[in-house]
């Protein structure tokens, strides 16, 4: 396939900028039969045809642009070293460089999607296998065991301490209905084993519940052999308080440091052009039905809008303004919201809005309030098992921080519109909730404890 919209990348930009007095179609085609696999060799240098960077992420697409570049750079540096007249234009060298990018980028995605329609078949399913048990393990299982929605499945848990059978998570647990309940399979020493005997393809490693001896044989096993799984390591807490852990090695001893949880550079550039046209489109759209509810409102004598204080970016204390239930339907409650949108005070997708009250955290309230307060996010979007606890609520947020992309923010914009919209596609449609204030103070949440799934006060809106 990259060979195939290569080719066709190469032929469109010599067909648009042809230039004067360079070599006939016969000698163009030459020189694609030789730059195509030079860029081939590229994507494959780049990893772009490892399955770590495929049917997920952004990496692939990174990867896909700098191989592209190489490619023209090398294509250059061939032309000025063969002597005489450049072997194209550069015009249409620079349009095959802008053509490749797009071509190739467009294919993928849509193999991307076509591989998504056949997760609901079993097929591009990754099998997970969860070394060490406990709280925070299983609340990274709930969210991993989803092979229709998410690709990923687990098999089970294996553990040093737990005997074989124990049921970690029912199948009410799990994020996708009609779950299966996970439960340990076997003491975690035996870990490649059995996931070589389950076909899994991942081990996940919980350090924190294993001894120490196990975990020295799982990492010192690794990769000793072909048809060995995969093994990552499940982060530790410091890991989740900061967005990224990188090497900083001091007098050639080996540190990690410990990185900022917000979302910048080019990732923050992006969320807030996406803000700025998502708000900009709302008010402009659907001001003609909201200037009727609040015509309707005068009428009947009821306050159309209710006010409540959240914490913004950095924990300063922001002003989410809503309709009331009485003055207009719940598609467009938070119409007024999108003000503070525009203002760059509140964003169209991120973490749950919290008022001052919800703000004990513990250790990862700063990364919780690094980042705007969105009016929908993964808190907003109910799983088929119902909603999810505290904890779990607060462990999505921060993976949505840790692991920004911009699509992301487009797949939860999609969802909700979906559960609010008669729009097409096929599955199960998503449900979502009002938000409204906790009514009581949160207690501080940890990782390693349990939440309390009676303090959440989120209506179930049903679906769109």
């Amino acid at each position: 396939m990259d060979a195939a919209v290569l080719l066709a990348a190469f032929a469109a930009a010599n067909a648009l900028f042809p230039g004067r007095g360079y070599p006939d179609e016969a000698h163009l085609v030459r020189l694609g039969a030789v730059i195509v696999p030079v860029v081939i060799g590229l994507f494959a240098a780049q990893g772009l045809y490892r399955r770590r960077y495929l049917l997920g992420g952004t990496q692939e697409y990174s990867r896909l642009a700098t191989a592209c570049t190489y490619g023209v750079v090398a294509f250059i540096a061939a032309s000025y070293f063969a002597g005489g007249s450049p072997l194209v234009s550069r015009s249409s060298l620079l349009v095959f460089w802008v053509l490749s990018m797009l071509f190739t980028g467009v294919g993928r995605f849509t193999l991307r999607r076509v591989a998504y329609r056949l997760r609901r078949r079993g097929l591009f399913v990754t099998r997970v296998l969860i070394a060490g048990v406990d709280a925070h393990a299983a609340a990274i299982a709930r969210q991993l065991d989803a092979p229709r929605t998410g690709g990923t499945e687990v098999a089970g848990f294996v553990d040093d301490f737990l005997p074989e059978g124990t049921v970690v998570l029912s199948g009410a647990d799990s994020s996708e209905a009609g779950g299966r309940s996970l439960r340990v399979l076997g003491p975690a020493r035996r870990a490649e084993e059995i996931a070589l005997g389950l076909g899994a393809d991942l081990i996940v490693v919980n350090q924190h519940p294993l001894a120490w001896e196990t975990f020295q044989t799982l990492i010192s096993g690794h990769g000793r052999g072909p048809g060995r799984g995969e093994i990552r390591l499940l982060p530790l807490p410091y890991d989740v308080v900061a967005a990224t852990v990188e090497t900083a090695p001091v007098g050639h001893v080996p540190l990690l440091r410990l990185g900022q949880g917000r979302i910048t550079g080019v990732d923050a550039a992006l969320k807030r052009i996406l803000d700025l046209s998502a708000a900009g489109t709302g008010l402009v759209l659907l001001a003609p039905l909201v200037a009727v509810c609040l015509g309707w409102a005068v009428i009947r004598g009821r306050g159309p809008l209710t006010t409540e204080r959240v914490l913004g970016q950095g924990g300063s204390v922001v002003p989410l303004t809503l309709f009331t239930r009485e003055t207009a339907p719940w598609l467009l409650r938070g119409w007024p919201a999108l003000w503070q949108v525009i203002r760059g005070r509140l964003s169209v997708v991120g973490p749950r809005p919290r008022t001052s009250q919800e703000q004990q955290f513990g250790a990862w309230g700063g990364v919780v309030t690094s980042v705007r307060p969105g009016l929908t996010g993964p808190w907003r979007l109910i799983p088929p098992g119902g909603a999810p606890d505290a904890e779990t609520e607060l462990v999505q947020d921060l993976g949505y921080i840790r692991n920004y992309t911009i699509w992301q923010d487009l797949f939860l914009l999609w969802q909700s519109c979906r559960a609010l919209l008669p729009l097409p596609g096929r599955g199960a449609r998503p449900q979502v909730r009002r938000w409204q204030p906790e009514a009581a103070v949160l207690g501080e949440v940890a990782l390693s404890g349990g939440g309390d799934p009676g303090s959440r006060r989120l209506a179930d809106e049903g679906t769109g």
